[in-house]
């Protein structure tokens, strides 16, 4: 996918929907948000706008408030496993998934994104057990697509937040993308000093993300 200029343009894309495979996925039921600068959406899959197979989640969407705040968008009520041609397909971890935030992270004015993970079995589980959020199935897919800051909302502190979901922001500039680096560095150290070892459950995935951060010289592991 290109990189887009701002969030509103990537909304536009959505409403016109994105094809992935042989399925559209798109935003419909716009409606307004708290305040003049937010909007909720829904987001379906189908054959087309005419085919609906099933809802994937609510979108709430903040287009920024300049110069004081800054765009971010958060993916909600999430659907897993979703229904696609009367069969039960899992969201999390599906190519649907993996191109809908490839489309949010390519969004160059969007640098902080939350998501509702209650539903994703394996994130879930992976934090109750202490597991550092980058090296989990959802953080590390932040990651990859250049997110390096994380913070995990598992209750709320307000009643207006929602439900537990993962907070994640990109760097804006190399030095605060490095110190982002050099504190996900010691929580990996930590983790693996603590708690992993062969009788970790979910070591085999861990370790494959470990492996993929180590060789692609993104944050090095003593």
């Amino acid at each position: 996918m290109e990189m887009t200029e701002t969030l509103e343009e990537v909304i536009q894309i959505l409403i016109d929907g994105i094809r992935v495979e042989d399925l559209l996925i798109w935003c419909d039921n716009r409606q307004k948000g708290r305040v003049k600068e937010e909007e909720n959406f829904n987001l379906f899959i189908g054959r087309d706008k005419t085919t609906v197979y099933d809802q994937i989640l609510s979108l709430k969407v903040f287009y920024g408030r300049k110069p004081y705040y800054l765009p971010w968008v958060e993916l909600y009520l999430i659907k897993s496993p979703i229904t696609i041609k009367n069969k039960s397909t899992p969201f999390f971890g599906s190519i649907f998934e993996e191109q809908l935030l490839q489309l949010f992270a390519n969004c160059k004015n969007l640098l902080r994104i939350f998501i509702d993970y209650r539903n994703d079995r394996e994130t879930l589980q992976e934090l109750y057990t202490g597991v550092p959020i980058i090296l989990t199935r959802m953080g590390f897919l932040l990651y990859q697509l250049g997110f390096t800051w994380f913070k995990d909302w598992y209750f709320a502190e307000g009643m207006k937040e929602g439900g537990i979901k993962l907070q994640a922001e990109k760097a804006i500039s190399d030095d605060q993308r490095e110190r982002h680096k050099k504190i996900l560095q010691q929580e990996i150290q930590a983790y693996i000093s603590r708690s992993l070892n062969e009788k970790t459950q979910f070591y085999q995935q861990i370790k494959n993300r470990l492996l993929y951060l180590e060789n692609n010289i993104e944050i090095i592991i003593t």
